[in-house]
């Protein structure tokens, strides 16, 4: 990213990204973990259609939703330039 300046950071948004399915699936935070713990920042865009793949591999989802206890959303996660940088530099191991 260092020699693409016009790259301003990262923006990412899918049901996979939103913080309501990490309640149900907490196996799935992690991909949110770096970014935010990182100076990034993930929120909840709006709702997400039931057949955006949320339930593919996941009973335990589609349960839920069929009972009326959950509503797929989908994630945002904005990391801005100058944070993935700093980050990344703290971790040569991947260059």
């Amino acid at each position: 990213m260092e020699l693409q300046p016009d790259v301003k950071g990262l923006v990412a948004s899918s049901w996979f990204r939103s913080p309501d399915t990490h309640r149900v699936s907490p196996h799935l935070a992690w991909v949110n973990t770096v970014v935010v713990e990182n100076g990034g920042f993930a929120a909840v865009r709006g709702p997400a259609d039931p057949n955006c793949g949320v339930f593919v591999r996941s009973q335990t989802r589609r349960h839920l939703y069929e009972r009326g206890e959950v509503t797929p959303t989908m994630g945002l996660v904005l990391w801005p330039r100058r944070a993935m940088l700093y980050w990344a530099a703290a971790h040569p191991e991947l260059e």
